[in-house]
C-alpha cells in the first residue's frame, strides 16, 4: 500500500508546483491540479494537526476526486454484485480511509518541487492524463499521472499511477484477494474498523 500513500499525498502536498506552466491555453484537467494545490498552500501554514489537515483535505482535495467511479474500479466484478446499501457503504469508507490517509501523513511531508506537465489525450477526450514530476532532494525525480475525466463542467481525478503502477489497480488486487478469501463483508469490517482507529 506504500504506492497508493505516496501517489496521493503528492496530489495533496506538491506545494511548490510550477504555476508557469499553466495558463489560459492548457487544458482544463491541468488547471485543476493547479488550482487545488494552490488552494492547499494558501492555508497549508496553519494546519498543525491531523484534525485541521483532514478539514482541509474535505474541503479542497477531496472535491477533486470522482470517488464513486474510482470505488466501482477498485471493486472490479464484485461492484455489480452488491446491492446499493453496500455499494453506498463502500464509497463512504473507501473515501474516509484516503482522507485518514492524507491527514496522518501530513506533518511528514517536506516541501517538494512538482511541475505540471501538459496533459495527454486520447481517443476518448473525456479522459486524460496530466503527468507531473517530483523533485526529490535525496532521490531521483518521481512521474506521477494523473488520469482524470470529465464529470460535467468539472475534471476529477479517477485514477493514479507512480512508476506506471496504478492506483486502482493495486486497490483492486488487493480487495479482490480480501474478497475471494473472507468475503466482502470481511473486507468492510477491515476498512471501517481501520477508520475508527484512525478516529478522525
Amino acid at each position: 500500500m506504500k504506492i497508493i500513500q505516496t501517489a496521493l499525498l503528492l496530489f495533496v502536498f506538491s506545494i511548490n508546483a510550477t504555476a508557469s506552466d499553466i495558463t489560459a491555453n492548457s487544458h482544463p484537467a491541468e488547471r485543476v491540479v493547479q488550482e487545488t494545490t494552490d488552494k492547499v498552500l494558501s492555508v497549508l501554514e496553519n494546519q498543525q494537526d491531523v484534525n485541521q489537515a483532514s478539514q482541509l483535505i474535505n474541503d479542497i482535495v477531496l472535491p477533486r476526486f470522482n470517488f464513486e467511479q474510482m470505488s466501482k474500479w477498485a471493486l472490479g466484478k464484485h461492484w455489480d454484485r452488491l446491492d446499493e446499501n453496500k455499494q453506498i457503504l463502500f464509497v463512504s469508507n473507501f473515501r474516509q480511509l484516503l482522507v485518514n490517509t492524507y491527514a496522518t501523513a501530513l506533518s511528514e511531508f517536506d516541501n517538494q518541487s512538482v511541475d505540471v506537465l501538459q496533459a495527454k489525450t486520447g481517443k476518448n477526450k473525456k479522459v486524460v492524463m496530466v503527468p507531473t514530476i517530483i523533485s526529490l532532494s535525496n532521490a531521483e525525480p518521481l512521474k506521477i499521472s494523473y488520469m482524470m475525466m470529465e464529470s460535467g463542467t468539472d475534471w476529477k481525478v479517477v485514477d493514479m499511477s507512480i512508476g506506471g503502477v496504478s492506483l486502482i489497480r493495486n486497490y483492486r488486487a488487493t480487495y479482490a484477494s480480501e474478497i475471494r478469501n473472507a468475503g466482502f463483508d470481511t473486507l468492510m469490517e477491515k476498512i471501517i474498523k481501520k477508520n475508527d482507529l484512525a478516529g478522525l
